[in-house]
């Protein structure tokens, strides 16, 4: 019977905003704004204008379309970013180191750039499929170091701290019953 206040209340408050108006915030002191109805389905104002909506979105864009670029901006000495844009100053390639982010615009062809420190240091051109070769025969390397004991966790993550993982926290041992002799 504890339940019934409650249900009796809100009753009450559903049907007080049920049945009294409430202003909206819009409306200044009380004033009541005039109910606009909506438009008739059918008559012209309800009508929509789909070839005004075709323009909203971006036009596909083609081959002879790519974007090449104009403008090479370096910012900064040590990290520097570094800004590709094209002749009407889009952006089209952006690296920043500092921040972590780069940015390239899509169907951009990329220039080959070599940024050295000195005029002497030597320049090595590797194909990208030596790089994808290289990058497939590497094998991932595993830390080396005492095993975990079988049925035991390690204490600590071997992400986190890959030279505490030979720790050993909690162990399950299977209780095996003697064997009868004989």
């Amino acid at each position: 019977m504890q339940i019934v206040p409650y249900l009796f209340g809100g009753l009450t408050a559903f049907l007080v905003t049920d049945l009294v108006p409430i202003p909206s915030p819009t409306e200044q002191f009380g004033a009541v704004r005039a109910t606009i109805s909506a438009p008739v389905l059918g008559t012209l104002e309800s009508s929509i204008n789909r070839a005004a909506k075709a323009d909203r979105g971006a036009a596909p864009r083609t081959a002879q379309d790519a974007s090449h670029i104009a403008a090479v901006e370096v910012v900064g000495l040590r990290d520097a970013a570094i800004i590709y844009r094209d002749r009407d100053g889009r952006e089209l390639y952006r690296t920043d180191p500092v921040n972590n982010v780069t940015v390239v615009t899509k169907d951009v062809k990329l220039p080959e750039v070599t940024v050295r420190q000195e005029q002497s240091s030597a320049v090595k051109t590797v194909p990208i499929n030596e790089i994808k070769e290289q990058a497939r025969d590497e094998k991932p390397r595993t830390p080396r170091g005492p095993k975990v004991p079988v049925g035991c966790e390690p204490s600590f993550s071997p992400v986190a701290a890959p030279s505490m993982a030979h720790h050993t926290g909690r162990c399950v041992a299977e209780l095996v019953p003697p064997q009868p002799a004989g």
